[in-house]
């Protein structure tokens, strides 16, 4: 990187403009890629992230994680840990899927899928500071804290962009920037928008028995409640109610809180005997109607923020990522600057298959478990069952749940 000129910049230093930037920069060494992170070093993020198998499969990649047997029964690596995500992470061994006061429910296991897990559950923050920790060692990637992008120009030939007292050029600007994102609502970039009326009250739960690998989605008629194991006899909560009653929860003392939850969620998991880390976030639905613009390019939350209901959000994002490295990766020319339009088209109309389809699944899944039409319950109790009686209907259930983006492939 010169003193004013980048190739590639990434507004947003979270866990998908991280990882964005750490592959980049691995992928086309001789590429300077620059980093702009509004937040402070060590900054606390409370969310616990559910990552699917294809995920973890990107974290090896990226070398974040340490390569174990994916196929069950096959001999384990026995390297070590390869940061303190992995060394933290919870394997989603079984998925249980209920609603309450009806009789059907199903469940996943891993075993019927030849796989140790069907997914990892780590800490947020964990992971943040080791896809930071890891790009400090890039030497092409360079990562500017406390460093927030303000203002940027589109020229023919580059980006401009001011961070700060600095006046940058990029050939390329990454919007990593989140659901609030600054740069698309600069561009006036639309899109399909739905505000559901409701938050999420996340927290850590301790319960008075193992959950054995065990995750929970559980539908009840005042919003769902997730249930992800993060630890022995602790996991994590995710719980969607009426943004009217956030408050109400929210002053909740926690022993209050514990009976509110213990009462809506049943002892499936178990009696609820602890509680921390709690926090809260009003809950909607993005899809841009557009993932790139002139040298610029949404990733992640910027172009789809999803309800949590399936946990698809930040996998859907390290999708993203995993694109867009494989579409710049193929048009890179050493001796050009920049990218082609088409390339970057090309990579749009590829990702918008694929977060339109989630996101049309995961708003069809809050819409279906919301409505508690008699006929229409009885018809969500009768699939549920199905699904517990006939592997091939689970299939593609357990493939999305996994991160897979077709549904019916090998």
């Amino acid at each position: 990187m010169s003193a004013n000129s980048v190739d590639i910049t990434i507004s947003g230093g979270g866990v998908v403009g991280g990882l964005a930037a750490l592959l980049l920069a691995k992928a086309m060494p001789d590429r300077s890629i620059l980093v702009l992170d509004g937040s402070a070093p060590g900054s606390h993020d409370p969310r616990t992230l559910a990552l699917a198998h294809t995920t973890v499969l990107a974290m090896q990649q990226a070398g974040l994680w340490s390569p174990v047997a994916a196929l069950k029964g096959k001999a384990k690596e026995t390297s070590e840990p390869a940061g303190q995500a992995q060394r933290l992470a919870q394997a989603i061994q079984h998925i249980h899927v209920s609603e309450r006061g009806a009789a059907g429910s199903s469940s996943l296991h891993a075993a019927d899928f030849n796989l140790d897990a069907l997914g990892q559950v780590v800490p947020a923050q964990a992971l943040q500071q080791d896809v930071h920790a890891a790009c400090q060692q890039v030497e092409n990637l360079t990562w500017l804290d406390n460093t927030a992008l303000s203002a940027f120009e589109h020229q023919r030939d580059n980006v401009v962009l001011t961070a700060g007292q600095q006046t940058l050029h990029s050939q390329l600007l990454i919007a990593a920037d989140g659901g609030r994102s600054m740069i698309r609502d600069q561009l006036a970039i639309q899109g399909r928008e739905t505000d559901y009326q409701q938050t999420a009250l996340i927290a850590n739960v301790t319960f008075d028995r193992d959950h054995q690998g065990m995750a929970y989605e559980r539908f009840t008629e005042h919003g769902p409640i997730a249930l992800l194991p993060c630890g022995p006899r602790r996991m994590a909560l995710v719980w969607c109610v009426a943004g009217s009653d956030a408050d109400y929860y929210n002053t909740l003392s926690d022993e209050d809180f514990l009976r509110a939850l213990q009462q809506e969620f049943g002892y499936r998991a178990g009696r609820c005997i602890g509680l921390d880390t709690r926090a809260s976030y009003p809950l909607y639905l993005l899809l841009a109607d557009r993932a790139v613009y002139h040298r610029t390019v949404l990733l992640g939350n910027a172009c789809h923020t999803l309800h949590p209901i399936a946990g698809q959000g930040y996998n859907l994002g390290v999708r993203d990522v995993l694109d867009l490295v494989e579409a710049l990766s193929a048009d890179h020319d050493p001796a050009q600057p920049g990218w082609s339009h088409q390339t970057l088209l090309a990579y749009e109309r590829r990702r918008q298959q694929d977060y339109q389809r989630i996101g049309g699944l995961t708003d069809g899944l809050v819409r279906t478990f919301s409505n508690h039409y008699p006929p229409l319950r009885a018809a969500r109790n009768m699939g549920l069952l199905a699904l517990r009686s006939c592997k091939p209907l689970a299939y593609p259930l357990a493939r999305a749940a996994m991160g897979y983006r077709s549904l019916t492939g090998d």
